[in-house]
């Protein structure tokens, strides 16, 4: 029996092809569930095209997409940090503080 060439176990799979991914490999690369990055496609968040009926996401949209949210969680934990600190100081403290403040500016 001859081989059929169009079977699919005869096609090598592919999640990265000329800077573009496939939208499960995109979702690896953020952290992300499926659902969540095809959601996020839909939304425009990402940078992607349709090809026939296969969805590729531009790999340097998402990796731009991951620092954009990486720097927004880091700034997100310092604030909280820094909003813990001040309510920890003693009025004396909050005001000496603020007296600095004032010299600097």
């Amino acid at each position: 029996m001859a081989k059929d060439r169009n079977t699919s176990k005869n096609i090598e799979d592919v999640e990265e092809l000329a800077g573009w991914v496939t939208t499960k490999k995109a979702a690896e690369i953020l952290g992300l569930q499926w659902p969540t990055m095809s959601q996020m496609v839909y939304d425009r968040k990402i940078k992607a095209v349709r090809l026939g009926g296969l969805i590729l996401v531009e790999k340097e949209s998402a990796l731009k997409y991951r620092a954009e949210r990486d720097l927004a969680e880091k700034t997100r934990e310092r604030e909280k940090l820094l909003k813990e600190k001040l309510a920890s100081l003693t009025p004396e403290q909050l005001d000496a503080l603020l007296a600095q403040v004032e010299t600097k500016a």
